[in-house]
């Protein structure tokens, strides 16, 4: 057998009882124990290096101190917990499907016996233990549902029966005794000792003649046996009580070949005096489990009002009720969907699904589905797999409720469908009339409930983000900086409506150009979101109003290898003084919270085109404010013209110098280290150092430049004494120091930047 068909098992508990729970089941070659795990960081089982011991090479074993690893080990078949006084219920809660978790003590037994070839030998073996054995699980138990009582035991009954008798496959049915009775779990077992959930008497020819034989074994409380003719691949069978004082709680069922037939009869009286040990425990968890449903309908309603009259956020509340329910009903999923405003859409809200397949799909489209249909409906359906009885007389006496069934239970408010609760069970004898109106009602309230929160939520959510708009918008306003006002724009879009892409175009000679884009990356991808952004943001320009797109692909031109990331848009157009101005999109609409809508909504819209008008009067703003800017040349604190008038006048003098064939010098000089306080006193120091028709500029802080027509050599000079100034005010300030650097046109060069480049050159003087 190769490992990846063999079993496979995890330990909990490294300690003393785990190590020889591992020492036992190592044996079986049909196994693979994969990890043993133990949160007690000092459990022997990581201290082995210390006493000169180790693991087997063989057995590749994982070691961890956290549960939560089980659920790494994929198709993991069994978890032995070896300490269930400390671990038993959070492992149920971690509910990793399709695990079975059994205690140490029966994984012992139970080993133990298969390794025994004798059969006497096995039978002894399990008449000495099964009295610990079975108080130890029920200890482990004892805080735990009913249900999981239930499910440990039968699996326990099964394997130790199927054992200890010749059978080549056996079947445990319990029964609940009831007018009409009810069969609330049916389990088989073959050699590899792996539990199977089964639906009826897999090997009896005819279905009627399974509840006949349930009949006959509970109203006569004795063995039925059967032969050739009414049995599947078998040559023989018999039907076992399982009881509990005068009352069977369930059949066992034994398949026999015809090379064992002989041991049939001894089979029986062996387990028919075994069996007992087992039957009140059965029972028990049987009755603890009516008590459990009963209390549940009395308090169903009052529990769920509890919840959802708290003042946890209403997704919160969804994800509490829904844990409460499918606990209460022992469901296998629960899931609970609730329609997107803005398409009509069911959204999973809540889900306790052991099949992360289902869970995944979290949104269903409008109108498909028969989730979709049960809310148009607007009233519950029950939908369960047919009654293995096919005449009325035969289910009067026996009702299977083992079997898979469907609630579809939709949330109603003021005749409309807000979302639905979608349950699957396996086990519909937790499903009881009075909780299924408790259900209803409750479900009336949900609505309600959902309905008054989400419009709660939304209108908080636009009264936030619209005064988040005018925050932003003020910032805006006050930024003069056309490039900073440009990439605040696509960023603060992004994030007012939780967006992954902004896009901002502006018109320039009749196109939209784009002008900022916040959170584009990928090249190939973005050039086609790009291209559909252009096609998208013309229409817009043409018809001069939003869009709100539910579906882009409808909008590329071309569908792009691979999945296209970007799947809603909005793009308004950006107007001022009645005037198309540009347009801004926004892409893949990102749900932050339970309730927000994954595509763009008409809030959305109201929120974009309210921002977008600050957008156009700040990037107006900006233009107006750089014009201006751009007729200021005086540096408003020394007087000195500044950075903007030298490169205007450079090039004038440059070109005046050409045409008359004179020359004109440059020189940039610069105080290190720099000091505000001087700047005033330099200043005037410049002022009485050049001549009155040099050009005097301060570039910034304490950078300065002279621009010196008809100088030619005499530049040298006109440093010389710069110089010689500075040595004179620098006396009280020995600190500070002068860098200069010079060229003159033509000698140097005659392309105004290398005189720039070279004049750039500071040296100390």
């Amino acid at each position: 057998m190769s490992e990846t068909e063999k079993i496979k098992v995890a330990i909990v508990g490294a300690g003393r009882e785990g190590l020889e729970t591992l020492n036992i089941i190592r044996k079986d070659i049909d196994l693979s124990v994969l990890m043993i795990l133990d949160a007690d960081r000092e459990a022997l089982g990581f201290r082995l290096e210390k006493y000169g011991y180790g693991y087997a090479d063989d057995l590749n074993l994982r070691l961890s101190h956290r549960l939560r690893e089980l659920k790494t080990i994929q198709d993991l078949n069994l978890i032995i917990d070896t300490v269930p006084g400390r671990y038993h219920r959070d492992l149920y809660d971690l509910d990793i499907y399709p695990s079975e978790i059994i205690n140490g003590n029966s994984a012992n037994l139970i080993w133990e016996l298969k390794f025994i070839d004798d059969m006497e030998k096995r039978r002894t073996l399990l008449t000495e233990r099964i009295n610990n054995v079975i108080e130890s699980t029920s200890n482990g138990l004892q805080s735990l549902l009913p249900s999981i009582r239930l499910n440990e035991f039968g699996s326990l009954i099964l394997r130790s029966a199927f054992l200890t008798s010749h059978a080549d496959s056996s079947q445990l049915t319990i029964i609940e005794k009831d007018e009409p009775s009810k069969v609330i779990k049916d389990i088989s077992i073959s050699s590899d000792l792996l539990i199977k959930k089964v639906s009826s008497c897999q090997h009896v020819e005819e279905r009627e003649e399974t509840d006949s034989i349930i009949r006959y074994v509970l109203e006569n409380r004795s063995v039925w046996e059967g032969g050739m003719g009414k049995i599947k691949g078998w040559d023989a069978i018999s039907a076992i009580p399982v009881m509990a004082g005068y009352d069977a709680v369930g059949i066992l069922w034994l398949y026999y070949t015809s090379s064992k037939i002989n041991f049939l009869k001894d089979d029986i009286k062996y387990l028919s005096a075994v069996l007992p040990y087992f039957g009140n425990h059965v029972k028990e968890a049987i009755d603890s489990e009516r008590t459990r449903l009963t209390v549940g309908e009395e308090t169903l309603e009052i529990e769920s009002l509890n919840i959802l009259g708290s003042e946890r956020p209403i997704g919160t509340k969804l994800k509490d009720f829904n844990t409460y329910i499918s606990r209460l009903l022992c469901s296998e999923d629960s899931r609970i969907y609730i329609k997107d405003p803005a398409t009509g859409d069911l959204v999973l809200q809540a889900a306790t699904s052991r099949f992360p397949s289902i869970s995944e799909r979290t949104r269903i489209r409008k109108g498909q589905g028969i989730l979709n249909e049960v809310l148009a409906r607007g009233t519950p359906v029950v939908l369960r797999e047919e009654s293995l009885c096919n005449e009325k007389h035969q289910g009067n006496v026996i009702w299977r409720e083992d079997t898979i069934s469907f609630l579809y239970l939709p949330f109603i408010f003021k005749n409309k469908g807000v979302g639905i609760m979608a349950m699957e069970f396996t086990n519909t004898h937790n499903f009881t009339p009075g909780i299924f109106n408790s259900l209803v009602n409750v479900g009336n309230h949900l609505a309600n409930t959902i309905s008054s929160d989400v419009e709660r939520y939304r209108m908080s959510q636009k009264i936030i983000k619209l005064s988040a708009v005018n925050e932003e918008g003020i910032e805006l306003l006050s930024t003069v900086d056309p490039q900073k006002v440009l990439a605040l724009t696509t960023s603060t879009s992004a994030m007012l409506l939780d967006s992954e892409v902004s896009i901002l175009r502006l018109f320039e000679e009749n196109r939209l150009i784009v002008k900022s884009t916040h959170g584009i990356q990928e090249e190939k991808i973005d050039q086609a979101l790009l291209d559909m952004d252009n096609n998208i943001s013309s229409m817009v320009s043409q018809m001069k109003v939003p869009i709100l797109v539910h579906d882009t692909i409808n909008y590329l031109e071309e569908i792009p290898s691979g999945d296209f990331p970007y799947k809603t848009a909005m793009v308004i157009p950006i107007i001022y003084n009645k005037e198309l101005f540009g347009s801004l999109s926004i892409y893949n609409k990102k749900a932050s919270e339970g309730f927000s809508s994954s595509f763009f909504t008409e809030d959305d819209r109201e929120i974009l085109e309210h921002f977008s008008h600050y957008v156009a009067r700040g990037v107006m703003n900006a233009r107006h404010y750089n014009d201006r800017q751009s007729l200021i040349t005086i540096d408003e604190t020394t007087g000195l013209r500044n950075e903007r008038y030298l490169q205007i006048r450079f090039p004038e003098e440059i070109n005046r110098a050409k045409r008359f064939n004179r020359s004109v010098s440059l020189i940039f000089f610069e105080i290190r280290p720099y000091d505000e306080s001087i700047i005033k006193e330099i200043s005037r120091l410049i002022k009485d150092t050049f001549r009155y028709i040099d050009v005097l500029v301060r570039l910034k802080d304490a950078k300065f430049a002279a621009l010196l027509p008809d100088t030619g050599e005499g530049v040298r000079d006109a440093v010389k004494r710069l110089s010689f100034a500075f040595n004179q005010f620098k006396i009280k300030r020995p600190h500070l120091a002068l860098y200069a650097g010079y060229s003159t046109y033509p000698d140097d060069s005659d392309d105004m930047h290398e005189l720039i480049k070279k004049s750039s050159r500071l040296q100390q003087y």
